[in-house]
């Protein structure tokens, strides 16, 4: 992020569509800490919720909202690529 954060201060021509795309890269990075707060761990006892309906049902959800989150931040750097001819 810090690398788009960055980029937004050396061209504010693009700063509205970077801001939304660090936006959404952040929630996407959020991921892997909220599947560690359900308890997804890489022991038994996080297997054990994974085997379950529900325990796989909130990974899929989780990984729906991820991908979301980072087809949106796509979306807005092509809206710079298009923008700049690219």
């Amino acid at each position: 992020m810090p690398y788009y954060q960055a980029l937004a201060r050396q061209f504010p021509e693009w700063r509205e569509e970077l801001d939304a795309a660090v936006s959404a890269l952040d929630s996407c990075a959020a991921y892997g800490g909220f599947l560690w707060s359900q308890g997804f761990s890489f022991d038994e006892a996080g297997f054990r919720k994974f085997r379950t309906s529900e325990g796989r049902r909130v990974l899929a959800d989780a990984g729906r909202r991820a991908m979301e989150n980072d087809r949106e931040a796509i979306q807005q750097f092509e809206k710079i690529l298009e923008r700049e001819g690219g």
